[in-house]
């Protein structure tokens, strides 16, 4: 992000333009220190958590619905799976 991106994204925070969600200057405003950090420096990467989501959201590339399978080749189209596979368990917990 340029400069004048920057300053830009911080006039419309301060007139309340665009909502505070759809600014980038808030993207990571919530996340915990530990992730920030493995971002920053490379060991996390953003785009294929950013692709997952969308995917999972059954979303395209402008945010708009197009249903999960969709999505999912969209994002994803050498076949990487978005959701983990969850162990059905029956009876009573103990």
């Amino acid at each position: 992000m340029t400069p004048g991106q920057i300053e830009s994204y911080l006039k419309v925070a301060e007139d309340g333009s665009i909502p505070d969600e759809q600014n980038p200057l808030f993207v990571f405003s919530l996340t915990h220190p530990y992730l920030l950090a493995k971002l920053a420096y490379g060991e996390i990467d953003p785009v294929q958590f950013a692709k997952r989501e969308l995917a999972q959201r059954g979303l395209d590339r402008e945010g708009k619905w197009i249903g999960f399978g969709e999505a999912e080749k969209l994002h994803f189209p050498t076949g990487i799976k978005t959701k983990p596979r969850i162990q059905k368990r029956y009876g009573k917990r103990r």
